[in-house]
């Protein structure tokens, strides 16, 4: 059986929702839909399909501390999940390194890889 790894890509200039959104505090990071960020709730969504243990971020060092912080409060992880980008470089590098990473910590090429944006938001309608 194949396994089931999640990227999730939290790159962002924050320069789309400005004034809310900055480059110190990209949209990801908001909460505008609850009371969690974009983020956390894509991570809460991504941890139903696949073990944290399997669940990798791809993101800039200047979010380092931002993931970990909103991180902890969702999953607890047995491992650094945080893929840094040397540069960014938008969303197909993104995905390469991502991949990469993955394939030189282990992963098997017939393993299946999701990608997921870091700021999607889902809400469930009724009767649907």
């Amino acid at each position: 059986m194949n396994n089931l790894y999640i990227l999730i890509l939290a790159g962002g200039s924050g320069t789309r929702l400005w004034p809310w959104s900055r480059e110190e505090l990209p949209k990801q990071f908001l909460s505008l839909a609850g009371e969690e960020s974009l983020f956390q709730q894509t991570v809460r969504r991504m941890t139903k399909i696949a073990q944290p243990s399997n669940l990798y971020i791809v993101a800039s060092d200047q979010c380092s501390a931002l993931l970990r912080h909103q991180m902890k409060t969702v999953v607890k992880f047995g491992h650094d999940p945080i893929i840094r980008e040397p540069m960014a470089k938008n969303t197909c590098p993104a995905i390469a390194l991502g991949l990469a990473y993955l394939l030189k910590s282990g992963a098997d090429p017939e393993d299946l890889i999701f990608v997921s944006p870091s700021d999607p938001h889902s809400k469930r309608r009724r009767g649907l």
